[in-house]
């Protein structure tokens, strides 16, 4: 199999792809929570709105790939020799997010469409909360929380963050970072459901 680069109309239309997937990321980490037009996108890579649908088969296709894009750049690092690495880890997500409400809205209103199994974004949420979980619960577990107790914790982490960013965009006074955190520590404490 050959390892060089695709050439010619092919290679073109996946580096268009690119800039626009960047362009799109880029508007939405610095728009407010209404998000940027897809006309102002498109006029940053030099197309028109109707020429982004030769690279992205809808609106959504093109949303769905700038979140996936999020996630590979902001890759969030565990530093399990942190006592408090779930907390800092929080911390640290919190205030990106706090710094784009484009990206947060964008990111709530695919998690709501996708619950339609139908959606293009559909199986993209449903991975990234069972990989979300696994990683988080199994970083619990191997610091010695039973594996039940770190699954209910990282899945309640999970909705709570989201439940926060949401009360955010409603209420920018919303202290999402603190509330998170202080959620991530009792988890951290050791704190089970169990009587």
């Amino acid at each position: 199999m050959s390892t060089r680069e695709p050439r010619g109309p092919y290679s073109k239309g996946i580096a268009q792809r690119e800039r626009i997937i960047d362009a799109a990321l880029t508007a939405y980490a610095a728009s407010d929570s209404r998000g940027p037009a897809l006309k102002a996108i498109a006029q940053t890579v030099g197309l028109s709105e109707k020429g982004l649908t030769h690279y992205f088969a809808s609106r959504d296709d093109l949303l769905l790939a700038v979140l996936q894009e999020r996630d590979r750049v902001d890759a969030v690092d565990f530093d399990e020799s942190d006592p408090e690495w779930l907390a800092h880890t929080v911390e640290r997500v919190a205030s990106r997010n706090l710094t784009s409400p484009g990206l947060v809205k964008l990111y709530l209103d695919l998690a709501v469409a996708a619950s339609d199994p139908a959606h293009v974004a559909h199986e993209f949420f449903v991975d990234r909360y069972a990989q979300l979980t696994a990683l988080l619960s199994g970083l619990l577990v191997a610091r010695g929380r039973a594996a039940d107790d770190a699954r209910w914790q990282a899945e309640a982490l999970i909705a709570a963050a989201d439940g926060l960013q949401v009360q955010w965009l409603l209420n920018p006074r919303t202290d999402i970072s603190s509330a998170a955190v202080n959620i991530a520590r009792l988890i951290e404490s050791g704190a089970s459901a169990r009587p």
